[in-house]
């Protein structure tokens, strides 16, 4: 009796090692689908060029609202999302008592609300209104020469804590054997830094090797910084870098995670191809700074949906050098683009072919409820910015 219960009992236990759940049978997630939607919209006035503008979305009383900067008459553009309809046109004075000045054609910010939008020209911060009152300026702390100075840039993943502002932090060439925090936790009102976060060296893998070269390279004036690109939903932080198939996620301060996020079917440059993308050449009084015609492939930005879901990834394939046959001039054609996208409840990984001859790459793409908006390349009206939109259904 003894011996068939033991007989039973090992058999039952058999079977349900035959029959019973299996981790290398998981359900494999189904891919969405990519599809095209209705092209969106906005009209520009005749002080704005359709070409190298760069979007910033911002959220206010339920409302979505399309902005940008254009350097060329320094002015804050604001668009109702849903309309298209032009809402603010805020100018910043060059003089007076309102002045905000550019500094080597830079300019962040980060809209609160309209009373008080946060900007930051590289030697100062500001706080401005719909109308470019300047309400507040606090000089940032100098360093001595332009890659030692450590600025504040007020990305898509800005966030205002009561008086605390998480922002961007950057340093054109960090120091050796320190620490580089690519986020800065600064208060408003004690004008103080609370905390700096995120170090870039625990994240870029060979990063000691990339600002070996730069620190080489400055000394020429030819440094090019890696791209280094963050989302946020909510206190949820998720960055990566132009040459990383990985996607690291924060909590506020904290790492928590790390996904794969790559492109399987093509592999990303090496550190040695990502030096050799960009074209450092020195004549007698000068230096010329440029993108090889040959590229390799890199990531070139990333965004996050507004339900918090996905990770979007805009992947380059490269580029390769050809001549126009009519004026013999060199240009560089693009290979290819996709985008990758992180399923975060699954963790599951697509990619996407993108009609890369159709799409300006050198604006960010952005996305909100209606989909993902690609900037056009070419365009027939040149009073109007005009984006294709995708949507995974």
């Amino acid at each position: 009796m003894s011996f068939k219960l033991k007989f039973m009992g090992i058999s039952c236990f058999l079977l349900y090692l035959a029959c019973g759940p299996d981790n290398s049978q998981r359900e494999v997630p189904i891919k969405p689908q990519l599809t095209r939607q209705t092209d969106k919209i906005f009209a520009l006035d005749n002080e704005t060029s359709f070409e190298y503008l760069q979007p910033n979305l911002t959220e206010l009383n339920d409302s979505l609202y399309f902005t940008f900067f254009n350097r060329k008459n320094h002015s804050i553009y604001a668009y109702h999302y849903d309309s298209g309809v032009l809402v603010h046109k805020i100018v910043l004075d060059q003089e007076g008592p309102n002045q905000l000045p550019l500094r080597y054609g830079h300019l962040s910010y980060f809209v609160q609300n309209w009373d008080s939008i946060f900007a930051t020209n590289l030697d100062a911060y500001f706080i401005i209104d719909k109308f470019g009152v300047v309400k507040d300026k606090t000089e940032l702390t100098s360093q001595s020469g332009f890659f030692k100075r450590k600025t504040f840039h007020l990305d898509q993943a800005t966030q205002l804590r009561g008086d605390q502002l998480d922002c961007g932090f950057s340093q054109v060439l960090p120091d050796q054997q320190k620490p580089n925090f690519k986020r800065v936790v600064y208060d408003i009102k004690s004008k103080e830094v609370v905390k700096v976060y995120m170090d870039e060296r625990e994240l870029v893998s060979g990063y000691d090797e990339i600002l070996a070269h730069n620190t080489v390279t400055a000394e020429n004036g030819g440094i090019r910084n890696m791209g280094f690109y963050i989302v946020r939903d909510g206190d949820l932080l998720y960055t990566s870098y132009e040459i990383g198939d990985s996607i690291y996620h924060f909590r506020k301060d904290e790492k928590i995670a790390s996904y794969y996020a790559g492109y399987s079917d093509l592999e990303v440059s090496t550190i040695q191809q990502y030096f050799d993308n960009t074209l450092v050449k020195t004549f007698e009084g000068g230096i010329s700074i440029g993108p090889n015609p040959d590229q390799s492939p890199t990531y070139l930005t990333m965004a996050i949906d507004p339900n918090g879901r996905y990770i979007y990834r805009l992947f380059k394939h490269g580029s390769r050098r050809i001549i126009d046959a009519e004026t013999e001039k060199e240009t560089a054609e693009l290979i290819g683009l996709s985008l990758v996208v992180l399923d975060l409840e699954t963790e599951a990984v697509f990619s996407y072919k993108l009609p890369h001859e159709q799409i300006q790459i050198w604006d960010n793409f952005f996305v909100t409820e209606e989909g993902l908006h690609f900037p056009v390349l070419e365009q027939e009206e040149e009073d109007e910015k005009r984006y294709m939109v995708f949507k995974l259904l």
